[in-house]
Parts: C-alpha cells; sequence; structure tokens
C-alpha cells in the first residue's frame, strides 16, 4: 500500500480518506468516528479542516470540505485504531517523523523519567 502525502502548511498532511485506506477500514468515516469523541486530545497542529479541490465529473474542478492529519495527528488516530495493521501505521508515522525532524531511530534513554507522581503535578 501506498500512501501520497500532500503538503499543507508545511506538514506532510493525509485526508480522513486517505488514513482510513491506510488503517483498512471499510468507510472513510471511520476516522471522523475516531476523532469526534477524542477531539479534544488532538491540537492545532495535529489536524485541520479545509477545502480540498478535487476533479469531479467530467473533469470540473469541484470543493469539498475535509478534515486533514499530520503525520502527528495520524500516528493518534492509529492510536486508537483498531485494525490489524494500526500497529504497523504507526511504526510507519514515527520512522517518517524520525526522518522529518531528524532524530535518530534508536536514541538514548531519556535522563527524565515520568512517574505516578508527574500525574498529580499535572493537575
Amino acid at each position: 500500500m501506498t500512501l501520497n502525502p500532500f503538503i499543507y502548511n508545511p506538514q506532510h498532511a493525509k485526508s480522513s480518506a486517505e488514513l482510513a485506506n491506510a488503517l483498512q477500514y471499510a468507510r472513510a468515516d471511520f476516522v471522523t468516528r475516531i476523532y469526534d469523541p477524542k477531539k479534544d486530545e488532538f491540537t492545532p497542529c495535529m489536524t485541520e479542516t479545509v477545502n480540498l479541490t478535487f476533479n469531479g465529473i467530467h473533469n470540473s474542478l469541484c470543493e469539498k470540505t475535509g478534515r486533514i492529519f499530520s503525520l502527528f495527528g495520524a500516528h493518534l488516530i492509529a492510536m486508537f485504531a483498531n485494525t490489524p495493521v494500526a500497529k504497523e501505521f504507526r511504526k510507519w508515522c514515527l520512522d517518517i517523523l524520525d526522518k522529518e525532524v531528524g532524530v535518530p531511530e534508536h536514541q538514548p534513554q531519556s535522563p527524565e523519567v515520568f512517574n505516578g507522581n508527574d500525574l498529580n503535578n499535572l493537575a
């Protein structure tokens, strides 16, 4: 399966339909079903609603409002996805992000360790 990211602001972004296809959902609206109840977990740089232009019937240009996801947003969608390929898709997203930001795939362990006390500090 090949994904065709398009450039948007200037990150690679995926449409909801592309994510649904990549995650092997039968319908494109399954990504929306994942996103809607968890939208408070997404930041503005992870997803945005945009007007998409595409070829319609008889090569006429049509506009449609759609949701796009950055690679971070796509990864978060895949975290909530329940398909056989979701795990591999998450790995793919992280591999691309590592290449984009120039972070080596195998990093030394972070000096800070997250523990249960950190949750109290967040509240």
